[in-house]
């Protein structure tokens, strides 16, 4: 507050910057399980993917436009009866 002899290093309570489009803090969790998620049978959408690289950087269009630029969405497709591609 001015004239109180307080001051508050605001950058010290802001989390670090995020990439736009990149994996939310919620979001790190399911991929750091997709292996264990994946040998129970499920595969995660490719935004979880351990080495998952966002689509749209290579093919120019905007983040929000692809599916891999959606955040917080977890869905789970089974392997045994799905077909790729088929979120459920």
């Amino acid at each position: 507050m001015p004239g109180s002899g307080l001051e508050i290093d605001v950058d010290s309570r802001q989390s670090p910057r995020r990439e736009i489009g990149s994996l939310f803090p919620s979001e790190v969790w399911w991929r750091d399980r997709y292996h264990d998620i994946e040998a129970q049978g499920y595969r995660l959408r490719p935004r979880y993917q351990p080495d998952w690289r966002p689509s749209w950087k290579e093919s120019g269009k905007d983040f929000f436009a692809v599916e891999d630029g959606q955040p917080t969405i977890v869905s789970i497709l089974h392997l045994g009866t799905s077909t790729p591609n088929d979120f459920i």
